[in-house]
């Protein structure tokens, strides 16, 4: 990719991916992160946003990953299924939001992680939220989670 004077490194230059804005014809703003697959993050938390509308079917995030952001995958209209890590604790508001092609969340923590408001807002075609066997009645009954009580099933 051309950056000015030279070349950049994705890899090296931008670990991360590279994000910036770009204004729509209505005069909404989009940020766009490029150059980049969604199972290569490597950081702790997944920042407010950082992931929206990036196109991805299936992730696998990260082993390190602990936290996930407020609308961190909003309105991602590709996401199929996602594995989200034993490490995360706490996923905030609207993280999934309006993932209308998310069908299956794997959740590999033993302890439910704490969860925002609307975590899965839109998410229609949502049918399973698998999480370890031994912990799905703690699923069913931890605060915010038992508005998905009919989704959550124990993983294979």
């Amino acid at each position: 990719i051309s950056g000015g004077t030279h070349l950049l490194d994705m890899k090296k230059d931008y670990p991360y991916g590279l994000s910036f804005d770009v204004p729509s014809e209505v005069g909404k703003r989009h940020s766009w992160l490029i150059g980049y697959n969604l199972n290569d993050y490597k950081g702790k938390k997944i920042y407010d946003g950082l992931f929206k509308d990036i196109p991805q079917d299936k992730v696998f995030l990260n082993i390190n990953v602990e936290e996930i952001g407020n609308k961190a995958f909003y309105a991602n209209n590709t996401l199929e299924t996602i594995t989200l890590p034993y490490k995360v604790k706490k996923i905030g508001d609207e993280a999934f939001g309006k993932c209308t092609e998310l069908t299956r969340v794997k959740l590999d923590s033993i302890t439910p992680p704490i969860i925002g408001n609307n975590i899965f807002k839109d998410c229609n075609k949502l049918v399973v939220i698998t999480v370890p066997k031994e912990s799905v009645e703690e699923y069913r009954t931890a605060p915010n989670w038992s508005q998905y009580i009919q989704k959550i099933q124990p993983s294979d």
